[in-house]
């Protein structure tokens, strides 16, 4: 029976003796807590106060897990379950120590933490990103309509998370009304053909202003290959479409000027194969003419003013036709 404070082993069995790294023979006799413990801490103060605990409230106690300071090693830990033992006088006469090694499980634990924290790390960063890239993920419960967006999802829909609750009727709301109907088709296809899809909708956000969404989508089935869910992601490609609007502007007032000039050189090009062949015309026929005249003066006269008159009408043509093609 232990001698109360300092708690005496009587016996112990051969795993004891292993896991405090001591002989089974030289045990008995010994304190509990100088074959536990090699210092004084909070190790030798849980241990202290277990069996106290389990001696004067005779109920059975443990130790939680605790660093090993002896036998086990310093990277080890144990956990001890101390149960009194009572006899038919309601006295506790011995205290059953039960040691067990706990590392495995400690070290599970905190490599649970540790991944936990990292995975907590990494959906922050992701979220990050999503909202940075504009691209949110979703997934919809097909079986129970119940919806989960990313936090960057909502941030492009301009919705707030805690007063809007995501359904599959929700959405369609959502959506543009011109691109409703044809949106539910396409999804409603996809459920029942059992494919992947890609599509371009629009919605619009309570403020009123319309945002293009590239979107994503994939069906999931159970083991009978019934639909159960549908996984996917939407990009906000507002920007890109809005580039998109004033490029094909900016072409379309590009080929209108193009035109412009075709028409324009094309009116040049009339004035040069019909207008200035009249006055040329008249210009070479005139100039036969005086060719065969016999010497009267006043007919040649006559002749060379008709002459200049279609000449200087030539020269006019020219200006214009001048003017009009620094024009283009």
């Amino acid at each position: 029976m232990p001698d109360a404070p300092v708690f005496t082993i009587a016996d112990c069995n051969r795993a004891f003796a292993t896991l405090t790294n001591t002989a089974q023979t030289e045990i008995a006799g010994k304190s509990a807590l100088s074959v536990l413990t090699s210092k004084e801490g909070s190790a030798s103060d849980k241990i202290s106060e277990a069996l106290h605990l389990a001696l004067e409230q005779k109920i059975a106690t443990q130790t939680g897990a605790l660093p090993s300071q002896q036998g086990l090693g310093p990277d080890r830990f144990f956990d001890m379950a101390i149960t009194p033992l009572i006899n038919d006088s309601d006295n506790v006469y011995c205290l059953l120590l039960t040691l067990t090694d706990v590392t495995e499980a400690i070290t599970m634990k905190q490599q649970t933490a540790i991944y936990a924290t990292e995975l907590k790390n990494a959906a922050q960063l992701m979220s990050q990103v999503q909202e940075m890239a504009s691209f949110g993920n979703w997934k919809w419960d097909v079986a129970q309509n119940r919806v989960t967006w990313s936090d960057a999802l909502y941030h492009i829909y301009g919705l707030d998370k805690a007063s809007f609750k995501a359904t599959f009727e929700g959405y369609r709301e959502l959506l543009h009304p011109d691109d409703r109907e044809r949106i539910t088709a396409f999804i409603g296809e996809a459920l029942q053909l059992q494919k992947d899809i890609t599509f371009e909708e629009r919605i619009i956000r309570p403020t009123g202003e319309i945002r293009y969404l590239q979107s994503w989508g994939r069906v999931q089935t159970d083991e009978n290959g019934a639909p159960t869910a549908m996984i996917g992601a939407c990009l906000d490609i507002t920007e890109r479409k809005l580039t998109e609007a004033t490029l094909n502007s900016e072409r379309r007032r590009r080929v209108a000027d193009v035109e412009q000039q075709n028409k324009q050189l094309s009116e040049i090009a009339w004035l040069q194969s019909h207008v200035i062949r009249a006055p040329l015309a008249r210009v070479m026929g005139l100039i036969e003419v005086y060719k065969s005249c016999e010497g009267d003066d006043c007919e040649q006269s006559e002749l060379i003013a008709q002459i200049s008159a279609s000449v200087w009408e030539l020269d006019g043509i020219i200006r214009e036709i001048v003017g009009r093609a620094e024009q283009v």
